[in-house]
């Protein structure tokens, strides 16, 4: 395996949270960020609700692989 060169980004793994409103409301996004493993794509998997508790939790996956720094989509 190649060493990795400094102009070369490494891509974030691991979790990170999000708060901020929408329509006035408060809102929570949660984001996981999973590295490429076993012949599976690196990818990234989330969720976000209103409010201050999580009820109604609607969840976030990434419909293709995803390649940093390149845009991150995220479906329902």
């Amino acid at each position: 395996m190649a060493p990795i060169s400094a102009a070369t980004p490494v891509p974030y793994l691991g979790y990170r949270r999000y708060g901020s409103t929408v329509g006035g409301r408060s809102v929570t996004m949660t984001l996981t960020f999973i590295p490429a493993a076993d012949k599976k794509p690196a990818g990234c998997e989330g969720r976000y609700f209103y409010g201050r508790g999580n009820q109604g939790e609607l969840y976030l996956g990434t419909p293709a692989e995803y390649r940093a720094p390149g845009p991150l989509v995220l479906v329902e």
